[in-house]
Formats: structure tokens, C-alpha cells, sequence
């Protein structure tokens, strides 16, 4: 082989080397969100959490006792899979204490006694702290109503990805 022939050998393969690794950071960086679909998915799976806590728990309209304590009445909740595809593990832990949901042979009861809303809150804006490939921070900035007087609260929610889908790691239900 003439030094000729080697030099173009090594000139190809340090360029194939070169457009390779470009289009590996491209598809790399692909993976991290842009800050419109971080926030996209942050208010879907706001509103996600939220209805779980207002308005999305199902139940069974049988009473059954013995679940808990005496004298209290439970409904079994019949759409406890699809709260859990919400929340990462810890987080379903703090909805189920906050609800009072007892669990009792992989089946989930709530107390017979509805949860209200805060009427004094009137919405929130989720702004974007950080976005990571399995992560997402946000500031929610909560507006509250209160005979006329209009207050802000801040806190935090955080999705992590879990299995390809993006789960509610830290959430403050507005009170």
C-alpha cells in the first residue's frame, strides 16, 4: 500500500469518525426537552394531579365497613390504577395519606365523606426551572381569591420519568 493510499484510509475514517460522533450528540441532545414541550407536559400532568385530588377519584357506590377504623363507612375506588400511572411511588403514598385511602389486600378504600376544592384558588402558571433527560422542575405559581384580596403561593412540582413516562415526583395540592 502506497503512503498515498494509507493518508486517504486514514483521512475517510477520521471523517466518518467525525459526521458519526456529530450525529450522536444530535440524537443525544434530542433527548433533553425544549422548554415549550417541558411546559406542555407539566400543565397535562398538572391538571392530572390536581383532578385526582378534586374530581377524578372513582369509587364504588357500595358501602363497606371493617376497613379501617369502627364506626367508618368506605367505597372501594375502582380507577386506583390509573391514579397510580400519575404519581411516582412516594408521591401516590402522599395522595393516598392526604385522601385517607386505606388499602387492604391490594384493594384501595376511601372514607365515605367527599374531599372539597379551595374556592379561593383561581389558577396557576408553571414556570421551568431545569430539564433533565429523567426530570423536569417547575415553580407553580398559584393565585388565590379571597374577597377581593389576590395572593400568590409558590411551590414546587417535579416530574420524573419513570419507564418512558413522565410521573408526579413532588406535588402541592393549592389550599
Amino acid at each position: 500500500m502506497t503512503k498515498s493510499t494509507k493518508i486517504m484510509i486514514i483521512l475517510t475514517i477520521t471523517i466518518l469518525a467525525v459526521i458519526l460522533g456529530a450525529r450522536y450528540v444530535h440524537i443525544m441532545k434530542k433527548t433533553v426537552l425544549t422548554n415549550q414541550e417541558a411546559l406542555d407536559i407539566g400543565k397535562t400532568k398538572y391538571q392530572q394531579a390536581i383532578s385526582c385530588y378534586w374530581e377524578n377519584l372513582e369509587y364504588s357506590t357500595e358501602l363497606i365497613e371493617n376497613i379501617g377504623e369502627a364506626d367508618t363507612a368506605y367505597y372501594e375506588v375502582t380507577n386506583i390504577n390509573e391514579i397510580k400511572q400519575i404519581f411516582t411511588t412516594n408521591t401516590f403514598a402522599d395522595f393516598c395519606d392526604e385522601y385517607g385511602l386505606k388499602e387492604k389486600n391490594g384493594v384501595y378504600y376511601k372514607v365515605a365523606a367527599d374531599r372539597g376544592s379551595d374556592i379561593t384558588h383561581v389558577g396557576n402558571e408553571l414556570k421551568v426551572d431545569s430539564i433533565s433527560e429523567n426530570k423536569i422542575v417547575y415553580t407553580s405559581i398559584e393565585t388565590y381569591n379571597d374577597n377581593e384580596e389576590i395572593t400568590t403561593k409558590e411551590y414546587q412540582f417535579i416530574l420524573i420519568k419513570e419507564n418512558g413516562n413522565w410521573k408526579v415526583d413532588e406535588f402541592t395540592l393549592p389550599n
